[in-house]
Parts: structure tokens; sequence; C-alpha cells
């Protein structure tokens, strides 16, 4: 009877573990599509709007949607200061979405390395709130930063720029040491016309540090309105 009641205790075991192995989604393709305006205060202040959804499962769901306030100081021609506030709906596993507030604090860099060809570098700190605006919410564990180093490479082509970027992020939590959880690479283009700028990318994120990490292919979409002074 007891080895019975061992074997079964066993075959529910592995059940259970090869349905959790299931749920876990390693490989999904979803886009990112937004819309911007982008207002030049001064010579060197410019202020932006923008808001995106992000899809995912296939297309078929909204994974995020975004509303965003930006400003930039442009420091000289390479470097320029830039912070912005996000507020984010995200959806959870339990199919209800998360009511989060983000703010990001970069540092840019860009600079010619040949007529046409040229390299740019962000480093961003992160900081997120998670479930900011939930009345329910906890306070334990609510709180996720990282930090960001973009790298990219373009080339100058009339209107166009064509690019490919890759980024690292490196988690800061409590009570653990900062570690790389995530990459992401974009090989995309920036058009730029008469009434603003439009930027189409093809990415590859991969989760870091997972034994069964995801692997979200995207195409990426925005527009953004350009507001000059003349």
């Amino acid at each position: 009877m007891n080895f019975r009641l061992i074997a079964i205790s066993i075959l529910l075991s592995c059940g259970l573990n090869t349905k959790a192995q299931q749920i876990k989604t390693v490989q999904d393709i979803g886009a990112w599509l937004g819309i911007g305006v982008e207002f030049e205060l001064k010579d060197k202040y410019t202020f932006s709007v923008l808001q995106d959804i992000r899809l995912f499962q296939s297309f078929t769901q909204v994974d995020r949607a975004v509303s965003e306030l930006g400003f930039a100081y442009k420091i000289n021609k390479n470097f320029k200061l830039a912070s912005d506030f996000r507020f984010s709906l995200n959806k959870k596993k339990d199919e209800s979405y998360a009511k989060d507030f983000r703010y990001n604090m970069d540092i840019r860099f860009k600079t010619k390395l040949l007529k046409k060809f040229g390299l740019s570098y962000r480093l961003r700190f992160q900081q997120l709130f998670n479930n900011a605006l939930n009345t329910d919410r906890t306070l334990v564990g609510e709180l996720s930063s990282n930090l960001r180093n973009k790298l990219a490479f373009y080339f100058k082509l009339d209107r166009h720029k064509p690019y490919i970027s890759l980024e690292l992020f490196r988690a800061i939590q409590i009570y653990r040491k900062p570690y790389f959880n995530q990459l992401r690479l974009q090989l995309g283009n920036e058009w730029t016309n008469r009434l603003g700028e439009f930027d189409f990318a093809l990415a590859y994120e991969r989760e870091l540090g997972d034994n069964n990490p995801l692997n979200f292919f995207f195409a990426k979409l925005y527009y953004t309105f350009n507001f000059r002074r003349e």
C-alpha cells in the first residue's frame, strides 16, 4: 500500500512539473505600435508625448498599453540628457491588468565615425513602481530597477537612417546582487519626412538568467510628429 502511495505521488509530481513547464512560454511573436508628438521648446529643449500598444501571443492580445511624457536637454552636438515618465497597463497571468508607473533617466551620446556612418550610446536608469495606482496593492517587492546600456550603429542616406542596436538590461533588486536579465536586438530604419519621423524595426528579445528563457520576436512601428521652432 505504501509503495502504491509513493508511486502515485511520484506520478502526480511529474505531471504537475510537466504542466508547469508547458505553461511557461518560451517563444512568441508580437508588435509594438505607437504614435507620438515632439515639440521643440527652445534651441536645446524638447518635450514629447507618446502613446503605444504592445501585442503578444502571435499578435492576438494586448500585453501593454503605455502613455508617456518626455523631456530632453541637448548639451552639445554629442551629448544629451533626457527623462520620461510613463504610465502603463500591464497584463498579468490572471488576465487582469496592473497599473504601473515608471520613470527613466538618460545620458545619450552620439558621434560620427565617418561622413555618413555614426555611433550612438544611451545609458538609462529605469525605476518601476509595480501596481502603483492599485488600491489593493502591497508594498513588499514592488520596486524594481534596471540599468540599461544601448549601443547603436547607423548610416545616414538622404532622409533614411538604417541602424542596428543592441541593449543589455541589468536588474537591480532588493536582497539580490545586480544581474543581467534581458537583451534586445533591433534592425531598423528611421525615415524623416515633412511631418515627422517614421521608425520601423524588426526586433528580438531574450530573457537572461532563466532556465526556460522567453524568446520574443516583434515588429516595431512608430510615427512621431515633429514641431520645430522657426
